[in-house]
């Protein structure tokens, strides 16, 4: 595997910067009732709910090809990503068969972020606080007994904070 690029400035503004947009975006209209989701089927919501989706799942992509190692795998699981984001985001149709296909992509986009996060980091110290960020969201789900913005603020600054730890570690 080639060594990796310096861990610019811009990355690690942006691995604040997003968590904390996202943070403060659910916190202005209620984690507990709107998740993103919500947020993105909400006519007044789904602007700024899109806006800051949209370059903060660019900026994991990118990231992400610079970790996985090279080769077929890596194409496959980046367009699996990249498919996996866009029917999610796309799809918000309030009907039964449209919520069951937002939710399937979503699911299998969580699944692959874990087998790419698996597959990039797994001795790492940065797996550990992964590992314990994701325990958290997962209680926050049991606790709410939904997908609430409070479990998606959690996974976020978790999925961040893997990022920057894994890029520090080199």
């Amino acid at each position: 595997m080639t060594p990796e690029p310096a861990f610019t400035k811009t990355e690690r503004i942006l691995c604040v910067l997003f968590p904390s947009c996202f943070t403060i975006l659910l916190l202005y209209y209620g984690p507990f009732r709107y998740n993103i989701s919500g947020l993105l089927a909400g006519k007044n919501t789904a602007a700024p709910a899109f806006t800051l989706c949209v370059p903060a799942g660019l900026f994991l992509l990118y990231e992400l090809h610079r970790l996985l190692p090279e080769g077929k795998k890596r194409t496959l699981f980046l367009t699996l990503l990249s498919g996996g984001v866009l029917s999610t985001l796309i799809i918000k149709d309030n009907t039964h068969a449209g919520a069951q296909i937002h939710l399937f992509t979503a699911l299998l986009l969580f699944g692959l972020m874990q087998a790419v996060i698996l597959r990039t980091s797994f001795p790492s110290s940065a797996f550990r606080i992964y590992l314990m960020g994701l325990l958290l969201s997962l209680g926050c789900v049991l606790y709410t007994l939904s997908i609430s913005g409070m479990a998606e603020i959690a996974y976020v600054w978790d999925l961040f904070l893997w990022f920057f730890m894994k890029r520090s570690q080199g």
